[in-house]
């Protein structure tokens, strides 16, 4: 949700309400538990699919059926993941890592590659250190994983 929760105005909570796929409730709910809200969404993704099998008059096969939960399974192993990284956050030493074996690489890369690439050497390992440098600031913006 990009920081958000599903009761903002901009996001999609009130349009479930009002199509009858969460109650007023349950949207409180979500939002006094931020971390929890994936798990609810997962959840009512499972009950639309589940309604909708039971409802439909087009049977599926064992096989998308199993392929559905499948998937909601992995989103949800997914997703604890991501919740604890969150919580934790990344090592200060995670930068300090990327940024050595960045320059190393790039040390090493232009004295192997410069017998065969000559004068493009400079261009390439330039464009490198930026993919390189741009990784790293992206990073240091903040976001989910540096609150």
């Amino acid at each position: 949700l990009r920081g958000r929760g599903l009761h903002d105005e901009v996001e999609e909570g009130k349009k479930l309400i009002m199509r009858g796929v969460l109650f007023e409730k349950e949207l409180e709910v979500m939002a006094s538990e931020p971390g929890w809200q994936p798990y609810y969404c997962l959840d009512v993704m499972r009950c639309v699919f589940t309604d909708f099998m039971q409802t439909s008059e087009s049977r599926l096969y064992p096989e998308q059926l199993k392929s559905m939960e499948d998937s909601i399974r992995d989103m949800a192993i997914s997703i604890g993941g991501l919740i604890r990284l969150k919580n934790t956050g990344l090592p200060t030493a995670y930068d300090s890592f990327y940024q050595t074996a960045g320059i190393i690489f790039l040390v090493m890369a232009s004295f192997a590659w410069s017998p065969e690439m000559g004068w493009y050497t400079p261009p390439t390992a330039g464009v490198i250190t930026l993919v390189f440098l741009l990784m790293t600031k992206i990073g240091e913006f903040g976001g989910p994983l540096r609150e």
